[in-house]
C-alpha cells in the first residue's frame, strides 16, 4: 500500500511538472504583441526600449542598464545629442574597457585604484547613466555619468546633469571617443583611474 501511495505521488508530481512546462512553453511562444512588447532581453545588444522622451531628455534602458540622454544645454554640458546606436555601442564595449584597465600596472600597484575599479566593475549594472554629447579638442565625445541615486535624486536624475564632489565609488564618469571608438578618463569622484588614455 505504501509503494502505491508513493508511486501515485510521483505520478502526480510528474503530471504537474509536465503541465507547468507546457504552460511555460505556450506562454513563451505567444504571438500576442501586447504580451511580447515589454519583454527585455538579457543581451546588451538587445533593442533598447524608450520609456519617456521630451525636448530635454530621452530615457533609454534594457535589462543591463538604465540611462538618460540629456539634450538641453540649459540642464547639462551637452553640445550634441547622441542617438541610441551610439549608446548601445558604448555599453557593448564597456566591459572590454574595464578588462584593459585591469592589465595596467599602475592600477595593480595602487590599492585605491584597484578597489575603485573592482567596485565599479562589479556594480556597473546598478548605476544609472547620464549620456551627454560633448566636443572636446574638436572630437565628438560621449561623456557618461554613472550615478548611485540618493533619495533626493530619485525623481529627477534623468532631467539634468548631476555633478557630485567627493562621492566615492557612487559617482563615476568616463569619456568615449565616438569616431575612434575609444574609452578614456575613467574617474571615481575625482580620482583618475585611467591615467594614460585620451588627450
Amino acid at each position: 500500500m505504501l509503494i502505491n501511495r508513493g508511486t501515485m505521488m510521483i505520478k502526480k508530481l510528474l503530471l504537474c511538472s509536465c503541465l507547468i512546462a507546457f504552460l511555460i512553453t505556450v506562454a513563451g511562444c505567444s504571438n500576442d504583441t501586447d504580451l511580447n512588447k515589454n519583454v527585455k532581453s538579457s543581451s546588451t545588444s538587445a533593442q533598447q526600449i524608450i520609456a519617456d522622451s521630451t525636448d530635454d531628455y530621452e530615457l533609454v534602458y534594457n535589462i543591463n542598464y538604465e540611462g538618460t540622454i540629456l539634450k538641453n544645454p540649459e540642464y547639462s554640458s551637452c553640445d550634441w545629442v547622441p542617438d541610441r546606436k551610439i549608446i548601445k555601442e558604448f555599453e557593448e564595449g564597456l566591459q572590454e574597457y574595464f578588462e584593459e584597465l585591469w592589465k595596467e600596472q599602475y592600477i595593480l600597484n595602487d590599492r585605491r585604484c584597484r578597489y575603485y575599479l573592482a567596485y565599479v566593475d562589479f556594480h556597473i549594472r546598478e548605476y544609472k547613466r547620464q549620456y551627454i554629447g560633448q566636443y572636446i579638442n574638436d572630437k565628438k565625445i560621449l561623456f557618461v555619468n554613472f550615478l548611485t541615486l540618493s533619495d533626493d535624486m530619485k525623481n529627477n536624475w534623468y532631467k539634468g546633469q548631476i555633478e557630485v564632489l567627493d562621492g566615492g565609488e557612487k559617482y563615476v564618469h568616463v569619456f568615449y571617443d565616438v569616431e575612434a571608438k575609444e574609452y578614456y578618463g575613467l574617474a571615481v569622484s575625482g580620482l583618475g583611474i585611467d591615467r594614460y588614455h585620451g588627450d
